[in-house]
């Protein structure tokens, strides 16, 4: 009776640790498998996220396009000399051609407008572009996606051509380029890249006035998406004064307005046009 009820209790142990052993299997299968959905969900969630920044900035692209488009039918009509109307119609279908090309936006004169509305509309889709970017290289580094290589390679394009144009700074950089006032008269200048920490940077704007005296100040300047902010924080050399940049930076171009306090002491003002 006694080896009987043994032999029950033994067979009975035996089926529950069977159980358990199954139970077990059972689980980590599941978990396996949940977490095979997790990082699939993720992925699939990261090309999501991808084709939404993409479509994004092919809708801004394509308005910028429309929006030059009607500035040249605007030419068309518009009463002015028949020379000067043609020379700023080709000017208009140039950009719109380098534009679809590089994506690149317009830097002549009359289309400068349209370059930093834009650049402030897609700040934005830029910046998470950027985040975007590092994301699938990452995924790309740790090897545990589900998608190829090729396939992280792809979305990885797909971005960089989002951020086409978009300004990263290099120690060392020189741009060189002018500072144009409203009555026409202007000013050469230099920016000189000292240190770089991300989209952030310092440096030295040497700016010579047509007399031959030389202003070097210290700035300091970013770039958020498009959109680019520089201020003064010093002079090397000159008169005193406390300048704000505030524009676009786009491939190797800086366009910005100047505001803030000149060295005589009244308000600073000018357009700033940049390249490297």
């Amino acid at each position: 009776m006694v080896h009987a009820r043994t032999r029950r209790t033994s067979q009975m142990t035996l089926h529950v640790a069977r159980l358990l052993s199954s139970c077990r299997l059972t689980f980590s299968v599941l978990m396996l498998f949940a977490q095979t959905c997790f990082v699939v969900a993720n992925e699939d969630k990261l090309e999501e996220q991808v084709d939404a920044v993409v479509s994004q900035m092919e809708t801004f692209r394509k308005r910028l396009v429309n929006q030059l488009e009607t500035e040249k039918d605007k030419l068309k009509k518009a009463n002015v000399n028949p020379e000067a109307k043609r020379a700023l119609i080709r000017a208009v279908e140039t950009e719109v051609d380098e534009f679809k090309r590089t994506g690149m936006p317009p830097d002549h004169p009359n289309l400068i407008g349209y370059a930093v509305k834009f650049g402030e509309i897609t700040s934005k889709t830029i910046q998470q572009a950027e985040a975007l970017r590092l994301k699938v290289i990452d995924t790309e580094v740790r090897g545990d996606s589900p998608l190829s290589k090729s396939e992280l390679k792809s979305l990885e394009s797909r971005l960089e051509n989002v951020l086409a144009g978009a300004v990263s700074w290099k120690v060392n950089d020189k741009w060189g380029g002018k500072r144009t006032y409203s009555n026409g008269d202007s000013q050469t200048l230099e920016l000189r890249i000292h240190t770089v920490e991300g989209n952030n940077f310092a440096g030295i704007l040497a700016q010579r006035s047509q007399n031959g005296t030389t202003d070097e100040m210290n700035v300091t300047g970013k770039r958020v998406g498009l959109q680019f902010v520089m201020t003064t924080t010093a002079m090397k050399q000159g008169k005193a004064r406390n300048l704000q940049f505030s524009g676009v930076a786009i491939g190797n171009r800086i366009l910005a307005g100047v505001s803030g306090i000149a060295s005589n002491g009244k308000p600073a003002s000018g357009f700033v046009k940049l390249f490297k």
